[in-house]
């Protein structure tokens, strides 16, 4: 959660045991650094 948030999230948020995890970003630019850290989707 704390690694969306370095990356530019303006939320983040991580289930309770810590097996799912989603950030929400206002564009794809800060995406494309994460995409070799963890699985991107795009919605809009």
């Amino acid at each position: 959660k704390d690694s969306l948030y370095d990356h530019g999230a303006v939320f983040a948020l991580m289930s309770g045991s810590g097996s799912s995890v989603f950030g929400i970003f206002e564009g794809k630019v800060e995406l494309k650094e994460l995409e070799n850290e963890y699985e991107v989707f795009y919605d809009c």
